[in-house]
């Protein structure tokens, strides 16, 4: 069982913090799409173009790491991709 120091609401202003703070000074242009994991506990985080394999590199260092992840240049790392529906197919739906 993982024993959570910070809640989601904590985990996420730290995160945001650490990510101004610290890796977005660190990052130049060409890394404008790149996802960033940071161990709000430790401010340790891994960058790299796909959050899989920045994932794994920090949980190999910190498996008991409580992760917040950003994306260089975006507001949201992932985009949800829900279907257009028309308003006619809503109310079918």
């Amino acid at each position: 069982m993982l024993n959570k120091t910070y809640t989601l609401e904590d985990t996420d202003k730290r995160g945001q913090a650490i990510f101004k703070r610290r890796v977005l000074p660190m990052v130049n242009q060409g890394e404008k799409g790149k996802f960033v994991v940071i161990d709000v506990a430790t401010e340790e985080y891994e960058i790299d173009q796909r959050h899989a394999d920045a994932m794994a590199r920090l949980l190999e260092r910190r498996p008991e790491a409580e992760i917040f992840t950003a994306r260089v240049g975006y507001p949201i790392p992932y985009q949800p991709r829900w279907p257009r529906l028309r308003p006619a197919e809503i109310e079918a739906y």
